[in-house]
């Protein structure tokens, strides 16, 4: 498989038929997701400075800052016709501590506080129609 943080597009359409991307947007932050059933739309020639993911694969992004202190944002995509979507929270035992239900399809944030947290490392998963998704990592720092 190609590296798959170059600069240029050149590779791009061959990356388009794989079953998985991966595209470096940001030092901390790290698009993956499947493209069995959708489209990529890179928004400029050379650098990938953003993509466009239309289709219908569900993605779990990873948080941002992570580690974080006061709060930190997830965001995500759920297809059309979804009919049950939710984030399920974990500590590092497995237990669930929290879930959000969400009620729309498409694009959508989660801005997570963190005041009832202790310092430590957590689990999020997105599950759609009881099926997970992707689970991602999160790690919870002094205020």
């Amino acid at each position: 498989m190609p590296s798959l943080f170059r600069e240029s597009l050149l590779n791009f359409k061959q990356l388009a038929n794989r079953l998985m991307y991966r595209v470096h947007c940001h030092p901390y932050n790290t698009a993956i997701g499947s493209l069995a059933g959708n489209t990529v739309t890179a928004a400029s020639i050379g650098t990938v400075n953003s993509i466009e993911l239309t289709g219908n694969a569900a993605i779990i992004y990873q948080n941002a800052p992570n580690p974080f202190g006061d709060g930190t944002m997830i965001k995500y995509f759920v297809p059309e016709n979804t009919t049950n979507a939710q984030i399920v929270f974990y500590d590092q035992f497995g237990s669930q501590l929290n879930t959000f239900t969400i009620s729309q399809t498409g694009t959508g944030q989660l801005n997570v506080a963190s005041a009832n947290l202790a310092p430590g490392t957590y689990s999020y998963s997105l599950i759609i129609n009881g099926k997970v998704i992707d689970t991602k990592k999160m790690i919870k720092i002094t205020n």
